[in-house]
């Protein structure tokens, strides 16, 4: 888990948006997104950097049972190592020592350490969950757009969960502006899954249920939080 130092403000505030509580690595409490950021244009270069990352490295291993059918367990690990390594060097470049403490990690190590357990852990956890209502569909079509939608939003809500917090990393805004822009996204995704419940049920005698969807957007989080370290988005435990 991250290990990050805490800036002042952060240290004071009691409050974190979230709907779970998360374990913190040492008790440390990530910042309270009201006063996450605006960071300089060099650790701003490193944020955006390390999202993109998280989500192309966690969306290729994610596809890797589809884009690689016939390899084995050996060479699936293989392909992931590859992916994650495939990304370690646009953050080495992006990123310096400087620039990644003032994100709040300890140093682009820890950046890198964060991005391997996010490409490792997230894409089995999405694919069990997939699985598991693909495997209950009463048919071929409803179980190939279960996978199909849920792979979608998953990558929708990480893009748009990302570029809500890029735009918070680099613009002084007041911290009501800030949970606004939180807010606007959290209904642009309900929206969302409300119009991929109806591509479900198009297709499905018994769609999953709406709770799935949910599941899949929160796992979103968790790729979000895997290179962000603030309050809005954390990874359910």
């Amino acid at each position: 888990m991250k290990r990050r130092l805490l800036t002042a403000a952060a240290a004071c505030t009691v409050v974190v948006f979230a709907t779970t509580v998360p374990a913190w690595a040492h008790g440390n409490m990530p910042p309270y997104i009201a006063f996450w950021g605006p960071f300089s244009e060099a650790a701003t270069r490193c944020q955006r950097m390390l999202g993109l990352a998280a989500q192309r490295c966690v969306g290729e291993v994610l596809a890797l049972p589809r884009t690689c059918p016939d390899c084995d367990a050996a060479e699936l690990s293989a392909a992931r190592e590859t992916a994650i390594m495939a990304e370690e060097e646009p953050i080495r470049s992006a990123c310096v020592e400087a620039s990644s403490i003032e994100l709040g990690f300890r140093g682009v190590d820890e950046a890198l350490s964060d991005l391997r357990r996010t490409c490792t852990n997230e894409p089995v956890t999405v694919g069990q969950l997939v699985h598991a209502a693909a495997d209950v569909a009463a048919s071929a079509d409803c179980s190939e757009r279960t996978k199909a939608l849920a792979e979608m939003l998953l990558e929708d809500a990480i893009h748009v969960k990302r570029a809500t917090l890029d735009v918070i990393a680099t613009r002084s805004l007041q911290p009501s502006q800030r949970l606004a822009r939180i807010n606007r996204a959290a209904n642009r995704l309900a929206k969302m899954r409300t119009r991929l419940d109806g591509l479900l049920a198009e297709v499905c005698v018994s769609p999953p249920p709406a709770s799935f969807l949910v599941l899949i957007e929160l796992r979103a989080d968790c790729v979000v939080d895997g290179a962000y370290y603030q309050s809005a988005y954390q990874c359910p435990r």
